[in-house]
């Protein structure tokens, strides 16, 4: 599709995600413009499935393909660049990465108070030892 007015009522509620793009998670709905036969073209897009070398591979209604994320020349320098986007879901994303940091910030403080607990008991355990070690002796 390139009629502008279809691509921004397609896009609309959309955010640009920036490349390389690091914040993608499985199922993920992504829309693109790409190059085709040296045009720009917007795609409808798929469900985000894994990333691949300078590929996204989407699905979509039972069908899977890859999108170029780039496009080089014959030295490996960057001629174009695909642009994905994704429906405010990004911040959702990054809600669930929030989340997720508290809950290890979490279990880590409890490592370090179990890690505590579990020196002291050691120190504890040593000086048990220590003491029974002069009982026998006697």
């Amino acid at each position: 599709m390139q009629n502008i007015t279809l691509i921004k009522k397609e896009l609309k509620g959309c955010q640009e995600l920036e490349y390389p793009y690091k914040c993608l998670l499985n199922n993920c709905y992504l829309k693109y413009i790409t190059l085709k036969d040296n045009e720009e073209f917007f795609y409808q897009g798929g469900n985000f499935i894994r990333m691949g070398f300078d590929k996204i591979i989407l699905k979509n209604k039972g069908k899977t393909w890859g999108v170029p994320t780039v496009f080089r020349d014959a030295d490996g320098n960057i001629l174009y660049k695909t642009r994905f986007f994704i429906k405010n879901e990004i911040k959702e994303c990054e809600k669930t990465n929030s989340e997720l940091k508290k809950v290890v910030k979490n279990q880590q403080e409890i490592i370090e108070k179990m890690s505590h607990k579990l020196n002291s008991y050691e120190q504890e355990i040593m000086k048990y030892k220590t003491i029974l070690q002069k009982y026998k002796l006697k």
